[in-house]
């Protein structure tokens, strides 16, 4: 390809190839238009304004380059030799001042909606806006593709030094710098093999992207001007001396600073101790001669990877962060696509998502000391990035942080906290280097939020275990209906008396406080009888369910130490051999109904067991839930902040005895009142569901998250005659809640989040509103009364608003712990320590949520390997210790064992 009136053809810097590569990719979106835009005052002779441009295009060549690239192996820059420099002059003299501004800002948005055809030069183009007779606003659009920052103002150094010199009629003929050229050359002289050696070497181990929690996924760049914004803030006076006064004195540059103040941000908000994050680097060679007043573009973005020690203290932190950018200026010249290749991260995954600028041109280049006729101020420019979120610092006498960030990908309200994040954690760096890196403070006044005014929850509980609770129903309304199944209907009466019966016949078997009694029953009214009958002899009961494998089922039954089985003939044939002693409700009918009605004092206390639930294990072996009696009576009477319980409302009992939703089914019925409609057994479908709710005249009904969207999928009319409807145990699909909340406008619909070892619910949301996208999450909610929840990051620090953090769950819904399992017990059950109660604990979900504005909690993932299956907690490694069990997967795993040896 040949080329006639051009001074030079030369390739691409590795900046420049990606720049291209984006800009070509989307070529209506703006991506990478820059702007310059500032006010001169005083005298301005627009002519000479004109003639100091030209003479700055002679000058510098990438201010006549243009780009090709069809037809070639590698795409090169072309400088033209001689270009016509577009310049505009506007009026708006005699506008009004928001027709002013409206002016304005349609030249603005105009240019940079236009953009430039990389193949045609000039890239760049000048408006000049006369807003009076001694006031002009100075436009310079360009493409980035020509410039960085610290040429732009080189370059603007240079047009006011002409236009200052032909004002005075003096000579502006100035030697040409070094040509961009030569830095391009000079590129492909470095060291390819020790660069590779290095990043290999840094970012060895690193497999994903440092991804804010709750930010936005989506797979391409990030390319729509409309999705542009910006948010900024400026640190005191005071802060920026003790900043400055700090990097002089320990040797460090303030660019280190905010870097570690970066990574310290960017790691509670994607709860990672190891981050890594992008850095605009200057790129001039210190030993390319003429660097300084070479014009083009020479930054490079490179990835910066910190490992946040969370004992370390800040000063080391920061002295061990500036040795390895140290290291890091002997390869600022790679390029980021080989970096992407050398790394461990899988292909088409990014090595950020968010990258850091230090901005210190301005402060060496002051533009309001170039001209003597004029005065330069309110300088700003514009920048568009498809990162998305970009920090920009620029030092000024108060240090200035601007935020940059898309609004597809993280809302503004986020986008504000994360700055507030990174001013308070400057501010702490700046008043004690020497406190570890856990102990740098949250955003300026979340503290007291998050710990006390999100959970000031607490509610008075009375003295009283569930059975207690329940006979203080059976004395207001003996006769009102308290459970019923399609064959048959208990009054309180009824129901008190049969479980008497039950409890007096189990206490003469031995049964007492803290005796475990297994239960083995299908749905029906016999359920509430026989859990009832358990605590009113002072037991507690271990639900056992009939449909699972016998192998868990033995397990279960030699783990809970049971001495006690109930049951009917059916059910509890399906049990394993074991060596308690059996209660078949069925067959020891008469024994049990010879016992007497009447009731029995026992000497339970609210601290006493009332139940076990076995959830998954990740070693393979289910783990026993223990939970009291006060926690049950917490959940039910603290219920009027999420459901209306009591006299007149009917709750279905749907789920299996062996899901702790049961826990709020049956009691939060029975011990406020309400009556408990059992489901009959078998196989779950809409339409069944619609007829059992129709005729007991169902009002409130938990369905899984799993469920809920099978029913609405199938038939949502079935739930019409539901003014409650609770859902969860799992995210909810927007889509689906959308549905639901159009189809049934009189149901409340409430998010119910809780693990079993917090009592069936910690966390409820009725949802109000819908989300605004399919993409975005269904929030779980506020802490119900009595339950307190606490972010904590990895050292246990409690995180600021957006980020995010291991919810951790106290108050009296904590369970008592694991069964049997002391050791397990203590990792997950720890010592809260924002609770004034002697042995208060929290429980560690191993959930990551973060705040949102007003309190509410959204739920992000998982800070392990659990997943949910229909409401069900499953650990992965008990699924991977069942499958090494068989003969082919353990053959299969010893031979890649060997393979990998």
């Amino acid at each position: 390809m040949g080329f006639e009136g051009v001074d030079a053809v030369y390739p691409l810097s590795p900046l420049q190839e990606g720049l291209l590569f984006h800009a070509l990719a989307t070529p209506d979106s703006g991506m990478y238009v820059n702007q310059c835009i500032l006010t001169l005052r005083g005298e301005l002779d627009t002519d000479t304004m004109v003639e100091a441009w030209k003479r700055a295009v002679e000058r510098h060549e990438v201010l006549r380059t243009f780009f090709v690239w069809e037809g070639l192996a590698s795409p090169a820059q072309v400088v033209d030799r001689q270009i016509e420099l577009p310049f505009e002059v506007h009026e708006s003299e005699t506008l009004s001042p928001p027709a002013r501004r409206a002016q304005m800002d349609s030249i603005l948005q105009h240019r940079r909606q236009r953009g430039f055809d990389p193949s045609v030069a000039p890239l760049m183009c000048i408006d000049l806006v006369r807003t009076s007779h001694r006031t002009h606003d100075l436009v310079w659009t360009f493409h980035h593709l020509l410039l960085d920052g610290w040429s732009m103002f080189s370059v603007l150094k240079d047009v006011f030094g002409a236009y200052e010199a032909l004002r005075r009629g003096d000579d502006v003929t100035i030697e040409a710098p070094r040509p961009y050229r030569d830095h391009i050359a000079w590129l492909r002289r470095q060291d390819v093999a020790g660069a590779k050696a290095f990043w290999q070497r840094t970012l060895k181990g690193f497999t994903a992207p440092t991804r804010i929690r709750g930010l936005a996924d989506h797979a391409a760049p990030v390319a729509s001007l409309e999705a542009a914004a910006r948010t900024e803030i400026r640190l005191s006076a005071d802060t920026t001396s003790a900043l400055e006064a700090l990097a002089r004195k320990r040797r460090l540059t303030m660019s280190t600073l905010l870097q570690l103040a970066w990574a310290v941000v960017l790691g509670r908000w994607s709860d990672r101790h190891d981050v890594v994050f992008g850095m605009i680097v200057s790129g001039r060679p210190a030993d390319l001669a003429g660097y300084e007043s070479m014009v083009g573009l020479f930054t490079n973005t490179l990835p910066v990877r910190v490992d946040l020690r969370a004992d370390e203290p800040v000063i080391e932190a920061l002295t061990r962060l500036q040795q390895s950018q140290l290291e890091l200026r002997q390869y600022e010249y790679s390029r980021l696509v080989d970096i992407q290749s050398w790394s461990d991260l899988p292909a088409g995954e990014p090595l950020f998502e968010s990258i850091l600028l230090f901005e210190n041109f301005r402060k060496e280049m002051p533009l309001d000391s170039m001209l003597e006729t004029l005065r330069v101020d309110n300088v700003r420019w514009f920048e568009h990035t498809n990162y998305p979120i970009a920090v920009l610092a620029i030092p000024e006498e108060r240090f200035l942080i601007r935020l940059l960030f898309h609004r597809d990908r993280i809302d503004t309200d986020a986008a504000a906290r994360i700055l507030d994040a990174l001013r308070s954690t400057l501010e702490a760096m700046a008043e004690n280097v020497d406190r570890p890196l856990r102990a740098l403070p949250l955003a300026s006044d979340s503290r007291h939020r998050v710990l006390v005014e999100w959970n000031d929850t607490e509610m008075e509980l009375p003295s009283e275990c569930i059975q207690e609770r329940f006979e203080r129903q059976v004395a207001r309304a003996p006769n009102a209906l308290a459970v019923a199944d399609d064959d048959e209907r208990l009054t309180y009466r009824r129901l008190d008396r049969r479980a008497n019966r039950l409890a007096r016949h189990l206490r003469g078997l031995g049964v007492g406080p803290e005796t475990r009694v297994g239960l083995c029953l299908r749905r029906s009214v016999r359920v509430p009888e026989a859990l009832l009958g358990i605590l009113k002899a002072g037991g507690a009961y271990v639900p056992l369910d009939p449909d699972y494998p016998a192998e868990r089922l033995a397990f279960m039954v030699r783990d809970s130490g049971i001495r006690f089985v109930l049951g009917e003939r059916e059910t509890l044939d399906v049990l394993p051999r074991h060596g308690a002693t059996i209660v078949t409700l069925d067959a020891d009918r008469e024994q049990i109904d010879a016992a007497g009605d009447g009731a029995l004092a026992v000497g339970t206390t609210p601290h006493n067991l009332a139940y076990v639930i076995y959830t998954s294990g990740s070693t393979g072996r289910p783990k026993g839930v223990g939970v009291e009696h006060r926690s049950v009576v917490s959940l039910v009477l603290g219920a009027d902040g999420y459901a209306r319980l009591g006299p007149g409302r009917t709750l279905l009992h749907f789920a299996p005895i062996s899901f702790d939703a049961s826990t709020f089914e049956i009691w939060g019925a029975l011990l406020r009142g309400g009556t408990c409609v059992v489901a009959p057994a078998g196989p779950v479908s809409a339409a069944r569901l619609g007829r059992t709710l129709a005729d007991h005249g169902v009002d409130t009904l938990w369905l899984t998250s799993s469920l809920f969207n099978a029913v609405l999928d199938e038939d949502p009319g079935v739930l019409a005659g539901v003014t409650q409807l609770l859902t969860g145990g799992e995210a909810l699909s927007p889509a689906h809640v959308r549905r639901a909340l159009e189809a049934l406008p009189a149901t409340r619909l409430v998010n119910g989040y809780g693990p079993t070892e917090c009592t069936t619910f910690a966390v409820t949301y009725p949802i109000e509103r819908l989300p605004a996208r399919d993409a975005d999450g269904v929030s779980i909610g506020r802490p119900i009364r009595n339950a307190r929840t606490y972010l904590l990051d990895r050292a246990g620090s409690s995180v600021a608003p957006g980020e995010a953090g291991e919810l951790q769950i106290g108050g009296a819904g904590v369970a008592r712990g694991y069964l049997g399992r002391p050791g397990l017990t203590a990792e997950r059950f720890v010592p809260d320590p924002f609770s004034s109660r002697p042995g208060g604990r929290l429980y560690r979900t191993g959930d990551l949520t973060r705040h949102l504005p007003d309190g509410r909690l959204e739920f992000l993932g998982r800070v392990d390997h659990q997943v949910k299956l229909r409401g069900f907690r499953i650990e992965l490694g008990e699924i991977e210790a069942r499958l090494i069990e068989h003969p082919r997967v353990r053959r299969a795993v010893v031979r890649l064992r060997e393979d990998r040896e």
